[in-house]
């Protein structure tokens, strides 16, 4: 097509050379310059069966070789052509990890190829993992927390929980599945500030008509877990940043959900209570099963997770080499 724009040869030497290409080293990459000077991305791109003569560089290298660079090329050219119409480069990876070699075929034969679900947000949490959302601020990561967390309503797409497509729920529907199934952790600890601890752990229950005594018991048991036995009955005003986190944490299990969700929970705390309250949500994926699913934009807390989804302007990025020429 007359509209891609190859990237220069300049920038592919250096990247060739630079060893990044899956299948060739640094020496590797000296020796097929040094054999075809000018014409090795020629040869390479094109001519396996000469890359081959290169010492060290089978016949089936040589197509791994050149299967590679091609990729690599497409990609590139994909990311240049789609960055003219304002394009984020992280789009461009996904079109071009759903439709490889045939992005631009799609692009020109079929448009609304582009709008596929599976180009956007797309993954899997799975029962008990750990998991991590990074991103910027404003790179969609608390819009997504909410629409797990049956909080938001979403366009297109779906949303599976437990087997159970999540769309379009009546708001009594969207309670009942948030008290049996979620707990949240906000940043902002989200406490009542005229209720004590005991009070605001217990509120979950109130709504599901659980009794004053039996909440309050299992409230209590819940505090004691988090080490707050001796702080159940103070206000939020009388606690420290860790000891609300705790308290918020305590609030999230005292249903029993499956599945906690935590928006920035240590973005207010500093380091060493950062260390407490992630031990706290390790605990209880590690002993209790619980999936954890926690938005941040701390790379700490993200290496303290078992997996990390990176969003970007609402965009899962995927695990890709980017190219660039500086």
């Amino acid at each position: 097509m007359e509209h891609r724009r190859p990237v220069t040869e300049e920038g592919m030497l250096r990247y060739l050379s630079s060893g990044r290409v899956r299948g060739v080293g640094r020496a590797l990459a000296g020796r097929i310059i040094d054999t075809f000077g000018v014409k090795a991305l020629e040869v390479i791109e094109s001519d396996p069966d000469r890359l081959a003569q290169v010492k060290g560089i089978s016949r089936e290298k040589a197509g791994e070789i050149s299967e590679e660079y091609n990729r690599i090329k497409g990609l590139q050219e994909l990311m240049t052509f789609l960055g003219g119409f304002g394009v984020q480069p992280e789009y461009a990876m996904l079109v071009w990890k759903k439709f490889g070699d045939e992005s631009f075929d799609c692009i020109q034969g079929d448009p609304y190829s582009l709008c596929d679900p599976d180009i956007g947000v797309s993954f899997q949490v799975a029962e008990g993992e750990f998991v991590g959302v990074m991103g910027a601020s404003g790179s969609g990561k608390s819009t997504l927390l909410n629409i797990l967390g049956i909080l938001d309503n979403y366009d297109s797409g779906e949303y599976i929980l437990d087997g159970t497509l999540i769309k379009d729920l009546s708001e009594n529907r969207s309670a009942e599945y948030r008290n049996r199934m979620i707990g949240f952790v906000f940043q902002s600890f989200n406490l009542i500030n005229y209720k004590n601890a005991v009070e605001n752990v217990a509120l979950p229950l109130f709504y599901q008509g659980v009794s004053r005594r039996k909440r309050n018991l299992l409230a209590i048991e819940q505090l004691e877990k988090m080490g707050l036995a001796d702080r159940a009955h103070h206000l939020p005003g009388e606690l420290s940043g860790g000891q609300k986190q705790r308290v918020a944490i305590a609030r999230a299990m005292i249903t029993n959900p499956s599945i906690i969700l935590a928006d920035e929970p240590t973005g207010a705390l500093d380091s060493s209570t950062s260390r407490d309250v992630m031990a706290l949500f390790r605990q209880l994926n590690r002993q209790e099963g619980k999936t954890i699913v926690i938005v941040t934009h701390d790379p700490g807390v993200g290496r303290q997770c078992d997996r990390v989804i990176r969003i970007s302007d609402g965009l899962i990025i995927p695990d890709e080499s980017i190219i660039t020429d500086n």
